[in-house]
């Protein structure tokens, strides 16, 4: 009789495309991947492969009991949210996080997680938001905390905290009562990060949105040293406005007042959307309850 261990081993195999890959994500090895997908094809009498160099190409007949496979784990993910309950929530998974994340509610995530789900392990990736969204698309994560401009079709959303953003420099470097247009502020210095960044993106949104070209960038991928050549006059950059509250009322830094509204972004809990994404959306309803982006958070 064929077990939901074997169909999981074919399943992953299709979807990630090696046997190598499909170990990483139900955390076993290769050979038990291979022996649960080896027992289908004599449980069948069919070949569910042809091996094509190191490529693996899925059979005609093995194409409807792929199928079957996916109907069989969506129903089983269905039944364990049903009946189950708590005591259902075992396994580990691989969720993405940004600096900022790290730095402020994801302690929090943790602690209600071990508290209400103490057999669910927590395996978190620091990134920039474009690489997460890549290695979650890819099947590497299985959750993420993102904001909005990395919502994809192939990926479920359940919405987070949204987080408003300013431009901001030392205060000796310009005049506070001036309200700066967008091509003053494009004409200064920037400070930002990559392009995979989420202040990259909002910072390139907010510019090229209204037509005003920019080059003079000096990128750094480290949200707190960014802050400090903000706060040593080296240029202005777009920072989160709660997270930077402390450098705001000490004084380290100021914000431009611009005469366009500055950015903001919703941030989202994205999964995919698959057979085995239980965990991932039970974890995403437990980080709406946790999200917070103050440092205060903390």
């Amino acid at each position: 009789m064929i077990t939901i261990k074997q169909v999981e081993a074919f399943y992953w195999t299709v979807k990630l495309g090696t046997f190598t890959a499909a170990a990483e994500r139900l955390h076993t090895t290769q050979s038990a991947i291979t022996k649960r997908v080896q027992d289908i094809e004599n449980i069948f009498g069919v070949a569910l492969f042809d091996r094509v160099g190191h490529r693996l190409v899925l059979t005609d007949r093995a194409k409807s009991i792929c199928d079957f496979a996916k109907n069989m784990l969506q129903q089983r993910d269905a039944m364990l949210v049903q009946l189950a309950g708590n005591p259902a929530m075992t396994g580990t998974v691989r969720i993405g996080i940004t600096e900022m994340t790290a730095m402020t509610w994801i302690s929090t995530l943790i602690r209600q997680t071990r508290a209400r789900y103490p057999s669910l392990q927590l395996q978190p990736r620091l990134d920039l938001s474009g690489k997460l969204q890549r290695l979650l698309l890819a099947g590497e994560l299985d959750l993420a905390f993102l904001p909005e401009m990395y919502l994809h079709p192939d990926l479920d959303a359940l919405p987070l905290a949204p987080v408003e953003f300013g431009w901001m420099g030392s205060p000796n470097t310009f005049d506070q009562s001036h309200r700066f247009s967008v091509e003053e502020i494009g004409r200064m210095a920037i400070l930002g990060q990559s392009s995979d960044s989420v202040i990259s993106a909002i910072s390139d949104n907010w510019l090229q949105q209204r037509g005003q070209p920019y080059s003079n960038v000096l990128a750094i991928d480290n949200l707190v040293a960014i802050a400090g050549l903000a706060v040593a006059g080296l240029g202005v950059v777009c920072l989160p406005m709660d997270y930077f509250a402390e450098h705001l009322r000490d004084g380290r830094l100021a914000v431009l007042r611009t005469e366009v509204p500055p950015p903001s972004a919703r941030y989202f809990a994205l999964f995919r959307r698959e057979p085995g994404s239980v965990l991932a959306k039970t974890l995403a309803a437990l980080a709406q309850e946790c999200c917070d982006f103050t440092v205060e958070s903390r």
